[in-house]
């Protein structure tokens, strides 16, 4: 009997995750990524603010994000990038003339072949 919860308390050599450390685990990523995606813009956003921010640690963050394959800190490069590439194509679009994206569905011309680099542009 001790055998058997042993195994069920040490997969594979190490202690078992509680389901509520999962649910945990999880809300804190779903609070995290929806922060990262309203505050990505300020320059001085660090993981350790938004760790105190969500009142959380830093440690709690980084495993939360392992779901996700990916840091805390890769995630908010990944968003801010995501955010320059949209600015980019913004002013790309006006500098040919185009002021908003709804002026792309005014043209024949498909928006993937509005952003493809051409020699006009």
């Amino acid at each position: 009997m001790y055998d058997l919860l042993g195994s069920m308390l040490f997969a594979n050599g190490t202690p078992a995750r509680s389901i509520d450390a999962d649910v945990g685990s999880a809300r804190l990523l779903e609070r995290a990524v929806a922060y990262i995606d309203t505050n990505h813009t300020d320059s001085e956003l660090t993981i350790q603010r938004m760790a105190v921010d969500l009142k959380a640690s830093s440690r709690q963050l980084q495993r939360a994000f392992t779901s996700l394959d990916i840091t805390p800190t890769e995630y908010l490069l990944q968003k801010r990038l995501a955010s320059a590439c949209e600015a980019l194509k913004q002013q790309r679009m006006r500098r040919c003339g185009a002021g908003l994206p709804s002026d792309v569905s005014r043209t024949d011309s498909s928006p993937r072949a509005i952003f493809l680099p051409t020699e006009s542009c």
